[in-house]
C-alpha cells in the first residue's frame, strides 16, 4: 500500500518510529512467568513490569522484553519489584524510568547513559545506589527531599525535582 511506504518514510526523515497495526492486539505485548509480567504498549512506548521479583534472579543479559527495546520509551517498574539490575543504555529510545517504593537498590548499570533519559522518577527515599551516574546521564531525578535521590542527584551535579506528595 502506498500510504504505508508514505508514513514509514516520514516516520524516517523525523526520526519517530513507524507501527505498522494490523488489529488492536498487535500493539500490545504482554508476557507472564511465575513471579514478574510485564506488558508493552508498543504504541505509547510504555513497558510496565510488575510482580514480585528481584530482576537480579532473572538473567539481565537477555530481558524478556529485550527484543522490543526500540519500541520502549519508559520504563514503569510497579510495586512488588525490588531491585533493578540491568543496563538500559542499549534502549536508544529510552526517555523515563520510574521506581517504585519496593526497590531498594539501583545498579550502575541503570543508571548508565543512553543519550535520552529525560527523567528517573525514584519513590523510594531510601533506595541505594551502587555507583556514581555514567557521565552521559544528563536526566532529571525526581524523588523526596531528604531522600538518597536528592543525594545521589547532588554528588552526580544532576538535576533534581522534589516530588511532593506520597505516591
Amino acid at each position: 500500500c502506498s500510504n504505508v511506504n508514505y508514513f514509514y518514510k516520514f516516520a524516517k526523515e523525523n526520526n519517530k518510529n513507524y507501527v505498522l497495526i494490523d488489529d488492536e492486539e498487535s500493539y500490545l505485548i504482554t508476557e507472564e512467568t511465575e513471579n514478574l509480567s510485564w506488558t508493552l504498549n508498543k504504541i505509547t512506548g510504555v513497558l510496565t513490569v510488575n510482580g514480585s521479583a528481584s530482576l537480579s534472579e532473572i538473567n539481565t543479559d537477555a530481558l524478556p522484553w529485550d527484543a522490543y527495546k526500540i519500541y520502549i520509551k519508559e520504563i514503569v517498574f510497579e510495586e512488588g519489584i525490588t531491585d533493578i539490575t540491568a543496563d538500559y543504555s542499549a534502549y536508544s529510545n529510552l526517555e523515563a524510568i520510574t521506581v517504585p517504593s519496593s526497590v531498594n537498590a539501583l545498579e550502575d548499570s541503570v543508571l548508565s547513559g543512553n543519550g535520552k533519559l529525560e527523567k528517573i522518577v525514584i519513590y523510594n527515599p531510601l533506595c541505594t545506589f551502587e555507583k556514581k551516574a555514567d557521565t552521559k546521564v544528563t536526566a532529571v531525578i525526581y524523588g523526596y527531599d531528604y531522600s538518597s535521590a536528592k543525594a545521589f542527584a547532588n554528588e552526580n551535579s544532576l538535576s533534581f525535582e522534589i516530588i511532593e506528595c506520597l505516591h
